[in-house]
């Protein structure tokens, strides 16, 4: 049963802590992804940190929005109609989910995410008629994948994976490491977070931002052995017009900013593309539709946190992540 008490796109302020890591340690960092990437390897070695990075730039390259050069910028553009297998890949998960939340999350909101530039230095509110164009070239069902091959139904459309690349690349790095020998690791990708090889002794403590509080301040700690946890919230990008906040995390029903009850949503789960795609996902929805959906699914839990202070936890929650408090909470 879901409990609920009173008082994290992107946007997981994370504190990490391993006890006993008895393992030499090598640690990178670096601003990738629009974001600042960190990886921490327990054991491996200098060689293997550098190959994650590098792994990061070329899936960076392939699936940017913005590089000329990228396979998104160049299937968009209509330049080809064949991308590589692990793009093709990526789209079809992205299809996947896409059908899964209803089209809560979906891949085909570029031309609307281009229109609101929430990156601009002084983004500006777009014009009601220019949301209404742009919703027309919106719609997952309209995408289809055959072998490597994409085909859009309509030629406005614009792929956007970035609601679920960041998870992809977690997960391919993940895959990597193990193949190199690496037990232990943390894979920060800015508010995507990917652990491995923690015990029931020795787990990794995982910080969940505190929406209402400076960046970097977290609400609560979960403790996580292996796995990913991700957020999606509305406090990391947005802007003030006509009185009113907008943030990022874009409704493609309607073509503006989603409107519900959520500041914030982390999902924890094993699959960290799976993980981008619902945080995303369920902030659209709300916290019913979202919960609901979070229930339906196995090995997938929820930390959800209102505009209004509650805290939202899918069954189990607190309990399986020994979950504690940074501050006080409705007397906690």
């Amino acid at each position: 049963m879901k409990r609920s008490i009173a008082f994290v796109l992107l946007a997981l302020t994370v504190t990490l802590a391993c006890i006993g890591c008895g393992e030499r340690t090598y640690t990178r960092q670096a601003f990738m992804l629009d974001t600042l990437v960190r990886i921490t390897l327990y054991g491996g070695d200098e060689q293997t940190v550098d190959a994650c990075l590098a792994l990061i730039a070329e899936a960076e390259r392939a699936l940017s929005r913005t590089d000329p050069e990228s396979e998104i910028v160049q299937l968009n553009a209509g330049e080809i109609d064949t991308v590589s297998e692990e793009t093709a890949e990526l789209i079809a998960s992205a299809l996947d989910m896409a059908a899964l939340t209803g089209g809560a999350f979906d891949p085909t909101v570029g031309r609307l995410s281009d229109l609101w530039n929430f990156s601009a230095v002084d983004p500006l509110l777009p014009e009601p008629s220019a949301i209404a164009e742009a919703l027309a070239t919106v719609g997952y069902e309209g995408v289809h994948l055959t072998g490597n091959r994409v085909h859009l139904d309509h030629p406005g459309t614009v792929l956007d994976l970035g609601g679920i690349a960041k998870g992809e690349i977690a997960d391919r790095l993940a895959a990597f490491l193990q193949e190199r020998g690496v037990e232990r690791a943390i894979l920060n990708l800015g508010g995507n977070v990917l652990v491995m090889g923690g015990t029931a002794d020795d787990p990794y403590r995982v910080g969940v931002q505190d929406p209402g509080s400076p960046a970097g301040e977290s609400l609560l700690v979960l403790e996580i052995t292996q796995g990913t946890v991700v957020t999606s919230g509305i406090y990391n990008r947005g802007f003030e017009a006509e009185g009113k906040y907008y943030h990022h995390i874009l409704d493609a029903e309607t073509g503006y900013p989603a409107e519900n009850s959520l500041a914030s949503v982390t999902v924890v789960g094993e699959s960290s593309r799976q993980a981008d795609a619902l945080s995303t996902a369920c902030m659209c929805l709300g916290e019913e539709a979202g919960m609901a959906l979070i229930e339906s699914l196995d090995g997938v839990d929820a930390v959800m946190i209102t505009r209004d202070g509650r805290v939202l936890f899918s069954s189990g929650t607190e309990e399986k992540y020994n979950v504690t408090y940074v501050r006080e909470v409705d007397g906690r």
